[in-house]
C-alpha cells in the first residue's frame, strides 16, 4: 500500500505532467481574461445592466417611438402650412374678384373697396419694412402700455379713414370716427392686457385679431346671423384685413414686452375673447348715438 502511494506521488510530481497542469491553468486564465473583455464589450453595446439585451431592445423601441412621434408632428406642421396657404389663397381670390368687379360691372364708390384694401395692405407692409425705425421714433412714449394703445388706436383710425372712400360705417368721416373710435380704444386696451400676459407669435396675433374683425363685421351687417355660409366665405379676407391694422402696434412694440409667459393655443384663444367682448360697449355706444342723432349707417 505504501509503495502504491509513493508511485502515485512520483507520477503526479513528474515534470511533464506538472507542466501540463501549469499550461492548463494559464489557458484557463487567458480564457477568463478574453471572456471578461468580451463581456465588457457586450455590456457597453447593449447596456450595463445584467439584462443588457432587454435594455437594448427597450432603447431601440423608444428610439423608434420618438422617430414616429417626430414624423407625426412634422406631418401636422405640414398640414398647418397647407391650411395657412389655403387660407391666404382664398383671401387673394376674394381680392381678385373685388378687383374685377368694377371692371365687369362699372365703377361705383362701393366697388372701390379694393382700393381701400390695397392701401391697408400697403400700410402693413410699410410698417413691417421700417419697423425698427418706427420703434425707435416712438420710444419717446415711455409707457409701453400707452405706446401700444396709441399706435394701435392710430392704426385703426387710419383704416377707418381709408375706408371712407368705399364702405365706411357712416358717410361722414367725423361721425364715422366718433362712432368707431371708442370701441377701437377699448379693443386695443384689452389686447395689451392679453399680450402682456402670454406670448403670441405674429401669426397668432394676426389671425385672432383678424377674426375679431370678421365677427364684428358679420354682426353689424347681420350676415353672420342671417347668412352664415356667405359670411364664412369672406372669413379669410376679413381676417386678413382686420389682422393688418391690429398687427401694426404689436410689430412695433413686441420686442419691448416683458414677461410674456408661454401658453397653449387653447389658452390664447380663451384670453383673446376678452378683447372681443369690448364689442359690447362699442355696440351700445353706436346704438345710442344712432338713435339720438338719427344717424343712417352704411
Amino acid at each position: 500500500m505504501n509503495q502504491f502511494v509513493q508511485r502515485w506521488r512520483n507520477l503526479v510530481n513528474a515534470p511533464a505532467l506538472s507542466g501540463l497542469f501549469t499550461k492548463a491553468g494559464e489557458n484557463e486564465n487567458r480564457f477568463s481574461q478574453v471572456f471578461g473583455i468580451g463581456q465588457k464589450a457586450v455590456r457597453k453595446l447593449v447596456g450595463a445592466s445584467p439584462c443588457g439585451f432587454k435594455s437594448h431592445s427597450l432603447r431601440t423601441q423608444k428610439t423608434a417611438t420618438n422617430k414616429n412621434a417626430k414624423t407625426v408632428v412634422e406631418s401636422m406642421l405640414d398640414w398647418k402650412k397647407i391650411i395657412w396657404n389655403i387660407f391666404l389663397g382664398v383671401a387673394a381670390i376674394s381680392l381678385l374678384f373685388q378687383a374685377l368687379d368694377p371692371i365687369l360691372h362699372g365703377f361705383s364708390k362701393e366697388r372701390l373697396v379694393i382700393a381701400s384694401e390695397i392701401l391697408l395692405l400697403l400700410w402693413l407692409g410699410t410698417v413691417w419694412k421700417f419697423q425698427n425705425t418706427i420703434r425707435e421714433k416712438t420710444k419717446f412714449i415711455s409707457s409701453l402700455r400707452m405706446r401700444f394703445i396709441l399706435i394701435g388706436f392710430f392704426s385703426t383710425l387710419l383704416a377707418e379713414t381709408i375706408y371712407i372712400f368705399s364702405k365706411p360705417l357712416h358717410q361722414n368721416l367725423a361721425w364715422d370716427l366718433i362712432l368707431t373710435a371708442p370701441w377701437y380704444f377699448l379693443w386695443m386696451t384689452a389686447w395689451y392686457w392679453v399680450l402682456s400676459k402670454h406670448h403670441f407669435s405674429f401669426k397668432e396675433a394676426f389671425l385672432l385679431g383678424g377674426f375679431h374683425g370678421f365677427v364684428i363685421e358679420g354682426l353689424l351687417s347681420g350676415g353672420l346671423v342671417f347668412n352664415p355660409l356667405l359670411a364664412l366665405a369672406i372669413l379669410p379676407l376679413m381676417t386678413v384685413l382686420y389682422g393688418c391694422f391690429f398687427l401694426v402696434p404689436y410689430i412695433i412694440t413686441k420686442p419691448d414686452f416683458p414677461n410674456q409667459s408661454p401658453a397653449s393655443l387653447s389658452t390664447k384663444i380663451k384670453y383673446s375673447l376678452v378683447p372681443l367682448l369690448m364689442y359690447i360697449p362699442g355696440f351700445l355706444w353706436i346704438a345710442v348715438l344712432t338713435n339720438v342723432f338719427q344717424l343712417v349707417l352704411h
